[in-house]
């Protein structure tokens, strides 16, 4: 496309402008290539206006951009939101699939991989360790779960990520409802490999305490700090 302020020869053929409908002059050997009066009408005449996805702010991309699937967002700031809001949303997609309904206790039982106590977990890319069940149906529900609590059960399931039945609480307040309901006796509950492991990795970065520890397993304070210095399970 030539857009050249050139003389207009005598044997000029006048034409409109489809962008902005002003007339102008055009040699007879560039009407060919030669359409618009100047180059920004020729690129708002191929441009797409529409609306960004996460803002609404109207969004101005040439034609073979948005045919590439380019210039939808006004800013890498909204792609960004939206991408973690699908990403969101398809886990929840993904989660509630692998639900089911007990009619008779109301209980929403996971049913892919769970913990040798019962509870369920899931892998989610990036996250670096599989996330625990109830606490990811407590925040899809809810929104994020405080530093130090956990999501206790008030149905005493262990794979029931029912929200009505979820409930937050602090390591002590898990502990004492657990010797409550009288699911663990206190300092007698032997660890299976699998918590030695689990307990291990997770002190090593420091993510909990041997209290929080202690009261999520129905152990003593005492045997999960052994565990995890080697004085016990050292094959593990």
């Amino acid at each position: 496309m030539r857009y050249k302020r050139n003389a207009v020869p005598a044997t000029a053929i006048e034409c409109i402008c489809p962008t902005c409908g002003d007339t102008f002059g055009i040699s007879p050997s560039d009407l060919a290539d030669q359409n618009f009066c100047s180059r920004p009408c020729y690129w708002r005449w191929h441009s797409v206006d529409r609306p960004c996805p996460w803002c609404a702010t109207v969004v101005h991309s040439t034609l073979s951009r948005a045919q590439r699937g380019h210039g939808h967002f006004c800013e890498t700031a909204c792609y960004q939101q939206w991408r973690a809001k699908r990403a969101r949303e398809r886990l929840a997609e993904r989660f509630w699939a692998h639900v089911i309904c007990i009619i008779d206790t109301h209980c929403w039982e996971w049913q892919r991989s769970r913990l040798p106590n019962g509870y369920g977990q899931l892998s989610v890319v990036g996250a670096g360790r599989p996330l625990r069940a109830p606490r990811v149906a407590w925040e899809f529900e809810h929104g994020s779960i405080g530093k130090g609590l956990f999501v206790c059960h008030r149905c005493d399931n262990p794979p029931c990520v029912n929200p009505s039945h979820l409930f937050l609480g602090s390591a002590r307040e898990n502990s004492q409802d657990m010797l409550t309901k009288g699911r663990v006796w206190k300092g007698n509950t032997k660890l299976t490999p699998d918590q030695v492991a689990d307990a291990r990795a997770r002190y090593r970065f420091r993510k909990v305490t041997t209290v929080m520890l202690a009261a999520e397993f129905g152990s003593s304070k005492e045997a999960v700090r052994r565990a995890i210095k080697g004085e016990r399970y050292r094959g593990i």
